[in-house]
């Protein structure tokens, strides 16, 4: 889990969760980033850029291997 997404759920207030589901809210935030990601392709000009920027803060790349 990213330092970004754990920030994140304890702002929200998912401390239990991530005590108790780590991996499981790394995938939530991980999935949630990635459809982010996906919106931000369809816009002209940047738009690949941002989203290349979402999986990169949120490292996307390990998604795959919190799917397992």
């Amino acid at each position: 889990m990213t330092p970004e997404i754990e920030r994140l759920a304890k702002e929200a207030g998912l401390d239990a969760v991530l005590a108790l589901m780590p991996d499981e809210a790394s995938k939530f935030a991980n999935l949630l980033a990635e459809e982010c990601a996906k919106e931000c392709e369809g816009e002209e000009d940047r738009g690949y850029k941002i989203a290349a920027a979402i999986r990169a803060k949120f490292a996307l790349s390990d998604l795959k291997d919190a799917a397992k």
